[in-house]
């Protein structure tokens, strides 16, 4: 399964979009997602299991019809004071 990265100092985090949903990916994890996701292409249709948000799996099924694209982004834990960072990205935690 596929996790959303830990905590660490600095890294380069991937986002995967499938039809419309993201899932968060580490760069540890990157190669061995993209490989499962050609082969789920190749093999006309295949899950892809993923870590939703509150750590619950999910089962994402990719076809030759899927809409997939990857954005890769650094993303540091530690700003120095003042700092804001040179992202537009805003990850936002919502207790529904």
């Amino acid at each position: 399964m596929v996790a959303v990265p830990a905590t660490g100092s600095s890294r380069v985090t991937y986002l995967i979009h499938i039809n419309a949903q993201a899932f968060a990916v580490s760069d540890d994890e990157i190669d061995d997602v993209e490989a499962r996701i050609l082969e789920a292409v190749r093999a006309t249709g295949a899950f892809i299991d993923f870590v939703g948000t509150g750590e619950r799996p999910l089962r994402i099924l990719v076809t030759p019809a899927s809409w997939v694209w990857i954005e890769s982004f650094a993303y540091v834990d530690d700003l120095d004071e003042g700092d804001e960072g040179d992202s537009d990205l805003v990850m936002l935690d919502l207790d529904l």
